[in-house]
């Protein structure tokens, strides 16, 4: 089984091709349908679909960026990154970002990895068939 971040890195390149679609499919349109003339009285239903399409397209552009630089920053801590953050080399394998306490030598203590921000962006996809059940959230 994948590990959370194969998991949503997987996910992530999947919205990818349907926005890679999407775009392809306002491209055919604009071919048939010419561009849209804003100042037109009337949109044709076709250009409708394709200016529904090209902001769908735009959405998952922009979202799959934001998820992927939120993996960016929560992924399973390494050697390198205990000593880049101050943290106890124990952390090995913890998320990189969240802390869960500090001692009083200042060493930090990271959570479990996945951390509850990977937990949350694995729950909308609990139908696909590599979704880990025990990832699930009650």
């Amino acid at each position: 089984m994948n590990s959370p971040h194969e998991f949503l890195t997987a996910r992530y390149a999947e919205e990818e091709k349907r926005e890679t679609i999407y775009r392809e499919i306002v491209a055919r349109l604009t071919v048939v349908l010419g561009p849209i003339d804003p100042d037109a009285s009337e949109i044709h239903a076709a250009h409708a679909a394709q200016i529904a399409l090209t902001r769908t397209a735009d959405r998952i552009a922009a979202d799959v960026t934001a998820k992927r630089e939120v993996l960016v920053h929560h992924r399973p801590a390494t050697a390198e990154d205990t000593h880049e953050i101050g943290a106890h080399p124990s952390n090995d394998g913890r998320c990189s970002s969240c802390v869960a306490s500090h001692d009083e030598r200042g060493y930090c203590e990271q959570m479990d990895y996945p951390c509850p921000t990977i937990v949350a962006m694995l729950q909308p996809y609990t139908g696909h068939p590599d979704f880990d059940p025990a990832r699930r959230v009650a």
